[in-house]
């Protein structure tokens, strides 16, 4: 399992931005509150958020959230999936309904294979693959495909049917939209 090691904090503002900032590299989910003050820390006039409490509140988030799994076997946990999609490293397959995408929208650079059409899709020759979906088949070898859904259900089912056909190393995100709605103040539904 892919764990980041837990860091041990101060209560200084510099150990907070310190922190922050190698948490953040290191793929852990900051609020953005304190994503801001790690990024401003450095300014001559950085931001102030709040008390000694505040930032000792702050600290404890931090070391939580370090030591949250980005990502294992089978799953690809928010900020595993953020990481990704910022490294570019992903083929992110929407198996909603063309209806849901239209009517909620889309986690960035995601790609719609309806559920129904999962097994099918992965048993075409590439060229009609990417003639039907606008994007290249994934490879069977590939360990960046994940799957996601509204909730996590239909994403996971979608999983299993690829594995069965030999895609051992595909994943899901099991927050699907209404996670990522929620961590990005988006509607979910």
């Amino acid at each position: 399992m892919n764990r980041v090691t837990p860091l041990l904090l101060l209560l200084s503002r510099q150990t907070v931005y310190q922190t922050s900032r190698a948490a953040i590299r290191h793929g852990a989910a900051i609020s953005v509150a304190a994503r801001h003050q790690a990024y401003h820390g450095g300014c001559v006039n950085p931001p102030v958020y709040g008390s000694v409490n505040r930032q000792h509140s702050l600290v404890k988030s931090i070391r939580w959230l370090s030591s949250a799994p980005v990502e294992d076997d089978m799953n690809v946990f928010y900020p595993g999936l953020v990481n990704r999609i910022e490294s570019g490293d992903i083929q992110l397959i929407d198996v909603r309904e063309p209806e849901e995408l239209q009517q909620w929208g889309q986690i960035t650079n995601s790609f719609n294979v309806p559920l129904g059409q999962v097994e099918e899709a992965f048993g075409l020759s590439d060229d009609k693959f990417e003639a039907r979906f606008g994007r290249p088949k994934p490879s069977t070898s590939d360990s960046n495909i994940v799957f996601h859904c509204r909730s996590g259900k239909r994403s996971l089912t979608a999983l299993e049917a690829a594995r069965a056909q030999g895609y051992s190393l595909a994943r899901h995100f099991p927050g699907g939209w209404l996670e990522w709605a929620k961590e990005n103040n988006l509607a979910a539904e």
